[in-house]
């Protein structure tokens, strides 16, 4: 099951770095519509809120993610370009598949 959670954060993720990006993107990523990316980011969210206690550090660690990436793309290159959405995919697949495989005991290590 963390995979397939893994894999609808990841989708999210690059389609909210999409959806932010739209109007200053390269051309190649404009077919994004708000209705589309919408329903991929709430499939996301849903799909994170799934994993439990989890969710708020795998829903801040893909924000993260995706801000830094655009911060980063924006300074080097002025806009997003389709790595830069495969860069934020992976990355938020392997923080997610990290956060999710942690053990439900580690709840009592975090509210020490």
């Amino acid at each position: 099951m963390d995979v397939v959670v893994a894999f609808f954060v990841a989708n999210a993720a690059g389609t909210t770095l999409l959806w932010i990006a739209r109007p200053a993107a390269h051309a190649s990523l404009s077919f994004l519509s708000s209705r589309r990316a919408i329903l991929e980011i709430a499939m996301g969210i849903a799909a994170a809120l799934g994993t439990g206690w989890h969710a708020p550090l795998i829903l801040v660690a893909s924000a993260v993610i995706t801000r830094v990436v655009m911060a980063v793309s924006y300074s080097r290159w002025g806009g997003i370009y389709p790595a830069c959405v495969h860069i934020v995919r992976a990355a938020s697949l392997i923080v997610t598949l990290l956060i999710a495989s942690l053990p439900k005991s580690s709840l009592y290590f975090f509210a020490r």
